[in-house]
C-alpha cells in the first residue's frame, strides 16, 4: 500500500513538472533568447525551414534561414538554437539566428 501511494507521488510530480517546461530559457540584453528543447518540424525546403521547439506542455515556433540541408535539425531532435523573437510570425514566434552544427 505504501510503495503505491509513493508511486502515484512520484507519477504526479513527474506529470507536473512536464506540463510547466518552457523552450525558452532566457533573453540577453541584445534580445537574442535561448531555446532549447525537441524540434518538429513544420515545413521544410530548399529555402527554409519552420517548426516547434517542445518542452514539456508548452512550445514555440521557430523559423531556420536558408541552410544547407544538414543544417536543419531532425524530427524528435533535442536542439538548442539562438533566435530574435519575430512579431510577424506570431506571438511565440522566433527567428533563429544561425543554421544547427554538427556537434
Amino acid at each position: 500500500m505504501v510503495v503505491a501511494v509513493l508511486a502515484i507521488v512520484a507519477a504526479l510530480a513527474v506529470g507536473l513538472r512536464g506540463l510547466g517546461g518552457n523552450p525558452v530559457r532566457g533573453t540577453d540584453a541584445a534580445g537574442v533568447t535561448t531555446i532549447s528543447g525537441s524540434w518538429e518540424p513544420y515545413s521544410c525546403d530548399s529555402n527554409a525551414c519552420q517548426g516547434y521547439v517542445q518542452d514539456g506542455g508548452r512550445s514555440v515556433f521557430v523559423r531556420f534561414p536558408h541552410c544547407p540541408s544538414s543544417g536543419y535539425p531532425g524530427r524528435n531532435q533535442q536542439i538548442i538554437v539562438h533566435a530574435r523573437r519575430d512579431p510577424a510570425l506570431g506571438t511565440a514566434a522566433y527567428h533563429a539566428l544561425t543554421c544547427l552544427t554538427s556537434p
